[in-house]
């Protein structure tokens, strides 16, 4: 009996200690460049998607306002079109749509992304994207 003990108590420690791995996509995301891009939180079992409407822009460029639509999330995968538009005279907008999944590690959403705007009007191919997970 006090082997079973000492081997059950052995393997709760080592449980313990093993490194947690994310098995959702609930999370902070981040591009490469470490500016944050999405949080998605889950409430039971629906996920929620929030952006920052005004994010962080490099002195002289033209601010913008983000929203975030479309969004479809379950535990390995995503699908959600940011809209932005421009402060600018002629409020351009851009659409951009993205489709990614949770990479087995965990710790990145890898898939794809297109974009609609002035400059693009007919949309650009998906291309690939990722985004990092930091806590």
């Amino acid at each position: 009996m006090r082997l079973c003990g000492a081997l059950a108590f052995s393997a709760a420690i080592a449980l313990a200690l093993a490194p947690v791995e994310a098995k959702d996509i609930a999370g902070n995301w981040f591009t490469k460049t470490g500016e944050h891009f999405i949080t998605i939180s889950r409430a039971g079992p629906e996920y929620i998607g929030q952006v920052d409407p005004h994010p962080l822009q490099s002195p002289g460029s033209i601010p913008v306002t983000v929203t975030l639509g479309d969004f479809n999330g379950g535990p390995t995968h995503v699908h959600f079109i940011k809209t932005g538009v421009l402060d600018d005279e002629a409020h351009h907008t851009f659409v951009e749509t993205y489709d990614l999944d949770l990479s087995p590690e965990g710790d990145r959403l890898i898939g794809t992304w297109s974009q609609k705007s002035p400059f693009y009007p007919d949309g650009t191919s998906p291309s690939p994207y990722e985004l990092y997970r930091r806590e």
